[in-house]
């Protein structure tokens, strides 16, 4: 029997995953879930770049 997929998107916040995560989006990809590990020393910056993805894209990282 086969399992089914389920496709969680490792989001570090930095330029790459964004843009993996926002292609995904556009391509219309399966996104079960997104993943950001908040390590509690991430920049003011990060924060704000994450809370601005999430209204862009009306996805939150878990």
């Amino acid at each position: 029997m086969d399992k089914p997929e389920y496709c969680v998107v490792a989001l570090s916040g930095g330029k790459d995953s964004t843009a993996m995560l926002l292609g995904m989006l556009e391509r219309r990809m399966q996104i079960d879930g997104i993943l950001f590990c908040d390590t509690g020393l991430e920049f003011p910056a990060m924060y704000a770049h994450l809370e601005k993805l999430e209204k862009d894209t009306g996805r939150s990282p878990a």
